[in-house]
């Protein structure tokens, strides 16, 4: 009996100890939310409607107006409520489970106009001559933009590297097969060029976009995936999301 209360009181403390040095894993959720193409008033209305998606659609466009309150590139409202998609788009949201609160957003879409108007960019560029997405069967390959950090969030600060890498897990679990295009602004020292290079991705070309010059880059999902340097427990939870998803689908 004795000995018994004593594995229990070291499992108890043991317990305690992982919930206070992992407990954000629990804490940080992901969700890729599927919305509607906007239609007039109505914009990021999602498909499947309920609770948490309305309130983390709500909090995801406060907190994009947040991270880019103080850039310098050209952004008017569209930038905001998503008005300049032309057909329905995915919003990736890493958010904190409490409080429903975004720490690292992103919008994807596989509609090839929009692609294509992207990639344009502001000179109105032929973007053949960077990739031809007539060659491209419809439904392979999307665009990722509109990444956002929560600037005011310490959470973000303090396990960035594990939101991010979350991020990446729920856009390979959702897209596999896939090819992706990202871009990057030219920076002093390119440090996003540079995190996108290490996982794989490739520069076919550049553009001027809201007023800034970026990298246009190319990746495939699972070549990312092999690339990406998870932690044992990034590892775990990778399968462990994958083994949820495909109970879910």
């Amino acid at each position: 009996m004795f000995l018994a209360l004593i594995i229990l009181s070291v499992a108890l403390m043991l317990g305690i100890i992982a919930h206070i040095k992992y407990g954000y894993v629990f804490r940080i959720k992901s969700k890729t939310i599927h919305l509607q193409k906007p239609y007039g008033m109505v914009k990021r209305k999602p498909v499947i409607e309920n609770e948490l998606h309305n309130d983390l659609i709500s909090k995801e466009e406060i907190s994009r107006k947040s991270a880019y309150k103080n850039s310098t590139i050209q952004i008017n409202d569209s930038f905001f409520d998503d008005s300049d998609m032309q057909s329905d788009y995915y919003l990736v949201v890493i958010y904190n489970k409490r409080l429903n609160m975004p720490l690292l957003t992103a919008r994807y879409y596989y509609d090839k106009s929009n692609i294509s108007k992207s990639l344009s960019g502001d000179n109105n560029i032929d973007i053949k001559k960077i990739l031809n997405l007539e060659t491209i069967q419809d439904g392979h390959i999307f665009l990722s933009d509109r990444l956002s950090g929560n600037p005011n969030s310490s959470e973000y600060r303090r396990h960035r590297q594990y939101i991010f890498l979350l991020f990446y897990v729920e856009i390979l679990l959702h897209n596999k097969g896939k090819q992706f295009i990202l871009m990057a602004r030219k920076e002093k020292y390119d440090k996003l060029l540079k995190k996108y290079l290490h996982i794989g991705l490739q520069v076919i070309g550049s553009n001027m976009h809201k007023g800034k010059v970026h990298w246009i880059l190319l990746g495939d999902v699972e070549a990312c995936e092999a690339k990406l340097k998870l932690s044992t427990l990034t590892k775990f939870v990778l399968l462990f999301k994958k083994f949820t998803f495909n109970i879910k689908n």
